[in-house]
């Protein structure tokens, strides 16, 4: 499996699980290179120095970017 199937997985589990917003998936690499899903975190934190503002670093977004996306989820889905 490759990074684009991670991203796959994780959305289709986004769906299944009936996660809303946002959501932390954590993946692990076992000693194969085939990825193992070690947690989802359906409330990861939203901390300056979190994970999850580490990995919206690591695809190019800046902390308040990635703020704006989840207040953005919200507001389309209650409709405001």
């Amino acid at each position: 499996m490759r990074d684009k199937s991670i991203a796959e997985y994780s959305l289709r589990l986004f769906e299944r699980l009936d996660c809303r917003d946002y959501v932390r998936f954590d993946w692990r690499m076992d000693a194969a290179g085939n990825p193992r899903l070690l947690e989802v975190n359906p409330n990861p934190g939203w901390c300056w120095d979190g994970h999850m503002a580490k990995m919206a670093k690591l695809a190019g977004m800046s902390y308040v970017d990635l703020l704006k996306s989840i207040l953005n989820a919200v507001e389309q889905r209650i409709n405001i």
